[in-house]
């Protein structure tokens, strides 16, 4: 679940977002285009104004077209890294000024900081996809409680106990591609996009629900893929949209789900489905434990059995932890899915580090005693997917108060200041970019653009300061918001990437056509025709 809750935290798919705000938008932009010309004409200049960024296209627009719609992920984000440095202004919607942060000691401070929340864009999108009472909905003292029971469903040794759930989900998906493979690997190519995502979403209902996928029924499951569909819908117009949507009212924007259409009709149903789903989990997993049963085999099952369920049901409600149900399900589906293909894709494009990971897999022990974690090139490989193609590249925080952004090298001005730290007024939004983090090549050394999974054996990754939980990377964020299944989210690949090139050869297709890596909300390989997709031809190992 790469980011199992990716992201859980910030999983943002604004275009789901963007389709509910188009409804009242073509109401108010009018009047509202006006009151911000107004706004911004007489704007006091202040210290962020002053600060260095890209030209925007338009005043409609800004630099969000470039931020939200690049050709190719990172065409422009890396480039002003480069030009401007980690810290920079660009400009949102109506010439609003947001700042891009990738400064890895402001990073920790905001991430950390209770002063910053989820920017409004991304604060209704979580309500509205995952439910009021979701864990990612929450802010202060009840996120605290609310993370304080469900931790317990995935530490360590809880994820230790998932293993032979993720093992057979895998092997389940090598014998299906068994049917596509060949002996020479050159007839025909497959979309490994789909059969993962599928594997990816069985791992979590049966680790996180204690349901197969075929439990859950086909009406669940249509408008659960109808739902993920959704994140790469992504356009000009819903960019605008996301524009003035973050200016509206709160209770307006989230009372949008209930105004007719197809895509809001989608949400409702998937909402209603995951709420009632949960409701019956939480009774079946009490009733077991009252009964005596071992109910800890999934997560719902090891925060409500045994001695769990009387501290869980002081802290949450039983609606409160049923309410979680969307988030589990939709925030670590093809996030994970989608890094393991592109480390599958650049396996193939590889054929020695391919060959060189077969052999120490085939080196090591398996079956029970199989430890992943003692796999350093496989290792190795996950972690470069994960840093190069971070599942959220960037997320929004808001300033609640003025505050300071202290940095890790000073930055200069357009009129000449040399600041060491940035004051942000409140209401300051600031782009949290997780992408351009981790391709710095102080971080990560002078190749950082290339997928070269050695730089995580050979010293070249610096190993200070350290901004998220997993091997100084935000692939899983990091502070108050950290994703709370990022350790099942690294076994889930481990598991998957060991059993696919344990049975398989991956190489690319004839027609040498490759996926690019696009960012339409999360980071998603696209196939030449714009598609969602990677396609490998696969031949078995013999």
């Amino acid at each position: 679940m790469s980011a199992f809750l990716k992201p859980l935290q910030d999983v943002s798919l604004s275009a789901a977002l963007a389709h509910i705000q188009a409804n009242a938008a073509t109401l108010l932009i009018g009047g509202f285009v006006l009151m911000l010309a107004l706004r911004a004409a007489f704007r006091l200049r202040d210290v962020v104004e002053d600060l260095d960024g890209p030209e925007p296209q338009s005043w409609v627009y800004g630099n969000m077209l470039q931020v939200q719609l690049p050709p190719v992920y990172g065409d422009y984000e890396f480039k002003w890294q480069e030009q401007f440095g980690f810290l920079y202004r660009f400009k949102g919607c109506f010439g609003q000024n947001r700042i891009m942060l990738s400064d890895p000691v402001a990073l920790a401070y905001v991430l950390n900081s209770p002063a910053f929340v989820h920017g409004p864009t991304l604060d209704n999108i979580l309500h509205i996809l995952y439910g009021p009472r979701s864990v990612v909905a929450q802010r202060g003292e009840v996120h605290k409680r609310f993370r304080s029971v469900l931790n317990d469903g995935f530490t360590a040794s809880a994820v230790r106990g998932y293993e032979p759930i993720l093992r057979e989900i895998a092997q389940d998906l090598a014998e299906k591609w068994e049917e596509h493979a060949t002996a020479d690997g050159n007839a025909g190519s497959l979309d490994v996009c789909s059969d993962l995502s599928v594997a990816t979403l069985g791992a979590i209902s049966r680790a996180v629900l204690g349901r197969t996928t075929a439990e859950l029924g086909p009406k669940f499951m249509q408008t659960n893929f109808e739902t993920m569909a959704l994140g790469s819908a992504q356009s000009p117009f819903a960019v605008l949209a996301d524009g003035i949507g973050c200016r509206l009212p709160t209770p307006l924007l989230r009372g949008m789900i209930y105004l007719p259409g197809k895509v809001n009709k989608t949400l409702r149903a998937a909402r209603a489905l995951a709420d009632n789903l949960g409701r019956e989990l939480v009774e079946e997993k009490l009733e077991g434990a009252r009964q005596g049963l071992d109910v800890s085999g999934d997560f719902y099952g090891r925060i409500l059995g045994g001695k769990n369920a009387e501290q869980t049901l002081k802290v949450m409600s039983k609606e409160d932890i049923a309410g979680q149900t969307a988030v589990m399900l939709l925030a670590g589906q093809d996030t994970t899915a989608n890094t393991v293909a592109f480390a599958l894709y650049h396996l193939a494009r590889d054929q020695p580090l391919q060959d060189a990971l077969r052999k120490e897999i085939s080196s090591c022990p398996r079956g029970k005693d199989m430890n992943y974690d003692s796999l350093s090139l496989l290792n190795a490989v996950v972690k470069e997917a994960l840093r190069m193609y971070p599942a959220e590249t960037m997320t929004d925080r808001m300033a609640t108060e003025d505050a300071v952004l202290p940095l890790s090298q000073s930055i200069t001005t357009r009129s000449g200041k040399v600041l060491h730290e940035v004051p942000v007024r409140k209401g300051q939004i600031i782009t949290v970019n997780i992408g351009s983090y981790q391709r710095q090549p102080q971080r990560w050394g002078p190749d950082p653009h290339v997928f070269r999974p050695s730089r995580w054996l050979d010293g070249s990754v610096y190993t200070g300061d350290a901004v998220g939980p997993y091997a100084n990377m935000l692939s899983f964020l990091g502070g108050n918001h950290i994703c709370l299944g990022w350790r099942f989210a690294v076994l889930e690949m481990q598991v998957l990437i060991h059993t696919l090139i344990t049975k398989f050869s991956f190489t690319l297709p004839p027609d040498g056509e490759e996926p690019i890596a696009c960012w339409r909300t999360t980071v998603i390989p696209v196939c030449a025709n714009g598609e969602k997709g990677a396609r490998l031809c696969i031949s078995r190992v013999l």
